[in-house]
């Protein structure tokens, strides 16, 4: 929704194409002034009088064709991006649009998504800046952009960013501007050099426009010669013949610098912005008064960063130093040159359509609908969007309410007469108010019959002035005379009135507590129409003659305009649909241009809808855009994931949030609707196959278009299905059932199977070493003693424990603690495979203090227990890593 409208103080008129009012100007032009022929050959004008006549006819005519006003829209996407500041702004040939940001790098956004392109993401490791200054789309559909560290372009087929290489005039250099000729190359404006560039990127020629190092090149633009026109900071024009590449230097007699240009078709000339100056007509450098802002509120108002015509309406668009300003454009003469006799920029206000105060903002863009982009740093990136007069809302806080009640108004039921409006609140009496003057009065409070405060209904009288109220079972009609308020008793009812519709033809039907009654307020009969179950709240016919009522407090009110629109309202919207088309459009409580804390009534008002809230009420006019049949958007695929997802665009991004997207894989499924404001479909419980996806969306005023095929997919067979997995699986299946039988054979025949001690393994040390050999000598000795350990082998040895440590490191892989152990282990085996002796006896005589210790440690050795090891005929003296004979 918009945050803040503005339409010019003027008629409702329908809109007409540019070109006929132009034709009017020209007719009226020659009548007036004579044939432009004639003029050059010495004929003398007609009156100077008819100057006015003039004049009127274009006030007319810019006021006929501006007959549409502009609306304020934050960027919806601004919290996506990397960087709050814009530097600028571009649309490409696909409608997404692209921001060049101050810091966080170029971003492409589709409306719903906003993909980041700098140092950090796509373009990590070629993008050394991320101060995006400027952007071009080229031929083949690459984006080319320029930063404060050299010049990029990036391919959107497969979202890659390049590097546009030329060290001797690119390297770390800050590019101001970028330009595509019409025959496809690229030109470059870095400080004194322009760069020309072939589509691929391919380096192809350098001019120079000087040495002055105070003059840079600044701005490009193409005229419809082809002819390449560049702005010089501190300077002047400067032209490229891209045909021959050669650079001419323009006349320029003027005391500001040409900041920026743009080619005028219809008027025969040129508008130049300059840096101070204001706006100048060329090549006769005609300066436009009303451009030349010098107050000292608007002192940077002549500092134009740039122009934009807009082609729908006779109006130029200019970003300056300070703010934005338009300018209604005179109508030329098909064929002569602008004429410099009289001023052809008139001052357009805008400003009710804009923040207030001063801005910080940068060159202006508009898109494909004729919606202008403003990039900026204060305020933030904003759109303004074109709005028809009918579309705008007129909001009223009824101050004089707050003044004499001391609370804000609450409205409870408005009713409009002419150019007064009835209003009964909550906690007062019923009011009149004159919205022109501010004039509030209420009924007096010492009248009879008493001042209306139970009841709340209230219905314009549609045969006389005044409207119908009630005072509890009393039907009373009320008028005024000026601000007067008077009053009658019309009719008694048998129970409290509660609703009223005037149906016309002195037909008014009255609802009550318990039944529905038909007043004849021309023959003062009151006839009983039926029974009702509880307090009718609403009351009417519909469009066959029937009478409707119903009883719920919280049932939506709704009402018929004179354009055929449904109007739905509930506490915190209101909705207003066209059944012809489909489309609608929802305003909400909250939107800046209604701001009420809850929505309470609606009522006609001759062409408008009078809606009632708590805080104000407003003045709302049919929205014409429901009427018309819009083209369908071109729904693009911006996003694709294989195995996830598909995402979709129309590429509306101001109004994204009220798209709804359906979709479906095969011709014959039923469509799948998304829920409005989302566009990825999901595609992972897709099997493997060739798919086309069928998409239909909505407008921003939910009317369905017809459905189109967007894209054609595969999605592979998973690498878990493929031969090699499944060669995979066979072989890892053949491993497993082989250990299982060999661990089925260990189970049943626990002794037929051979140590996995490899008897090929070396030991851990040289067994023949005189150290090695003492060693031995002296665990022999304490074979038994179950408390000899590494300290007492220290004492035999005669070293320290530190030095026996670090020999034992040197000479071996083993530690002596290790040593001991192991040596006990391989004296026990011995024992088993030679002796008698019980396995607790021979655990005793290698040391070990508890049996069931010495078979846990036996066990991790020989991979057996003591007594499978002693069963076994057939096996070797004990060997190996870590065993000691």
């Amino acid at each position: 929704m918009s945050v803040l409208s503005f339409t010019p103080p003027i008629e409702k008129i329908t809109q007409a194409p540019t070109r006929r009012y132009l034709s009017i100007f020209v007719k009226v032009q020659e009548y007036l002034f004579g044939d432009t022929e004639e003029a050059s050959k010495g004929a003398r004008p007609r009156c100077r009088w008819r100057w006015l006549l003039l004049l009127m006819v274009v006030l007319w005519s810019c006021h006929h064709c501006l007959a549409q006003g502009f609306s304020y829209h934050p960027l919806p996407t601004q919290q996506q991006l990397p960087a709050t500041n814009v530097n600028a702004v571009m649309q490409d040939s696909e409608g997404y649009m692209w921001y060049g940001t101050a810091g966080g790098g170029i971003c492409m956004d589709d409306g719903y998504k906003v993909l980041a392109y700098n140092s950090e993401t796509t373009g990590k490791g070629v993008m050394e800046n991320d101060e995006v200054t400027c952007m071009a789309e080229d031929h083949h559909g690459k984006i080319w952009f320029g930063t404060r560290g050299g010049t990029y372009y990036i391919n959107k087929k497969d979202r890659t960013v390049h590097r546009v290489e030329n060290n001797k005039y690119t390297a770390s250099r800050k590019v101001n501007c970028i330009g595509v000729t019409t025959d496809g190359c690229v030109w470059v404006g870095i400080e004194q050099d322009v760069l020309k560039f072939s589509q691929e990127g391919q380096f192809l020629k350098a001019l120079s426009i000087g040495t002055n190092k105070r003059q840079e090149v600044k701005e490009m633009a193409v005229d419809s010669k082809g002819i390449l026109w560049m702005t010089i900071l501190r300077g002047g024009l400067v032209t490229i013949n891209p045909q021959t590449d050669q650079m001419t230097t323009q006349p320029w007699d003027f005391p500001s610098a040409a900041s920026y240009m743009v080619e005028d078709t219809l008027r025969h000339c040129y508008w130049v912005g300059t840096w101070g100056g204001g706006i100048v007509r060329y090549p006769d450098m005609t300066v436009e008064p009303a451009t030349v802002i010098t107050t000292e509120k608007q002192h940077f108002g002549s500092e134009v960063y740039n122009l934009w015509i807009d082609p729908q309406r006779p109006v130029m668009w200019t970003a300056t130093m300070d703010d934005i300003y338009a300018y209604t454009m005179q109508a030329p003469h098909p064929t002569s040159p602008v004429s410099s006799a009289s001023p052809m920029l008139l001052p357009y206000d805008i400003s009710q359509a804009l923040p207030k105060g001063k801005k910080l903002i940068n060159k202006l863009f508009a898109d494909k609908k004729g919606n202008i982009w403003v990039p900026g740093y204060s305020p933030h990136t904003f759109i303004l969007t074109p709005t028809h007069s009918g579309d705008h809302i007129r909001r009223d806080e009824v101050q004089a309410m707050t003044d004499q009640m001391g609370y804000k108004v609450m409205v409870n039921r408005i009713a409009c007469e002419g150019d007064y409006d009835w209003i009964y609140q909550n906690r007062t009496r019923l009011s009149l108010y004159h919205p022109a003057t501010g004039q509030l009065s209420f009924m007096a409070t010492d009248a009879y019959p008493t001042p209306l405060s139970t009841q709340k209904a209230l219905e314009r009288y549609k045969n006389k002035a005044g409207v119908w109220t009630c005072d509890g079972k009393k039907l009373i009609h009320v008028w005024h005379e000026g601000m007067k308020i008077l009053w009658e008793e019309e009719a008694k009812l048998p129970n409290y009135i509660s609703a009223l519709s005037d149906e016309g033809n002195g037909k008014l039907l009255i609802g009550t507590e318990k039944q529905a009654f038909l007043y004849n307020y021309n023959t003062k009969k009151l006839k009983q129409l039926t029974d009702s179950v509880g307090i009718i709240q609403q009351i009417g016919y519909d469009k066959k003659g029937k009478l409707t009522y119903t009883i719920d407090p919280q049932a939506p009110k709704r009402l018929t305009d004179t354009h055929g629109h449904i109007w739905t309202l509930t506490e915190l919207t209101l909705t207003e649909h066209n059944p012809k088309t489909g489309a609608s459009r929802t305003l909400h409580a909250s939107d800046p241009n209604i701001n009420m804390d809850y929505l309470t009534d609606i009522t006609l008002s001759d062409d408008s809808i009078c809606l009632g809230g708590i805080g104000a009420y407003c003045m709302i006019g049919s929205c014409h855009e429901l009427d018309e049949v819009r083209p369908d958007d071109p729904i693009m695929v911006s996003y694709y994931d294989s195995l996830q997802s598909i995402s979709v665009s129309t590429m509306n991004h101001l109004h994204a949030a009220n798209i709804q997207f359906a979709y479906r894989i095969h011709p014959k499924d039923s469509w799948t609707e998304l829920p409005t404001g989302e566009n990825t479909i999901d595609i992972s419980h897709l099997q493997h196959g060739t798919y086309t996806l069928q998409v239909k969306a909505t407008d921003e005023f939910g009317v369905w278009h017809t459905p189109q095929s967007v894209y054609t997919f595969s999605i592979p067979y998973p690498w878990h299905l493929r031969w090699y997995a499944w060669s995979i699986y066979a072989a890892i299946l053949g491993a497993l059932l082989v250990l299982l039988w060999k661990y089925r054979q260990l189970k049943r025949h626990p002794g037929s199977t051979k140590s996995p001690l490899p008897s090929s393994t070396p030991d851990p040390y040289n067994k023949e070493h005189p150290f090695f050999v003492k060693v031995t000598e002296f665990v022999e000795k304490n074979i038994d003693n179950s408390n000899y350990n590494v300290d007492d082998l220290c004492r035999d040895l005669g070293m320290s424990r530190m030095n026996m440590y670090r020999k034992f490191q040197s000479l071996s892989t083993i530690t002596p603690s290790e040593f001991i152990r192991i040596y006990r282990l391989n004296k026990a085996a011995t024992l088993l495979q030679t002796s008698d002796k019980s396995i607790n006896e021979i655990s005793y005589a290698v040391g070990f203090t508890s049996s069931q210790y010495f078979a846990k440690c036996f066990k991790e050795v020989f991979q057996q227990t003591p007594r499978q090891y002693r069963e076994r005929k057939d096996i070797p003296a004990p060997h190996g890593a870590g065993i000691i004979r």
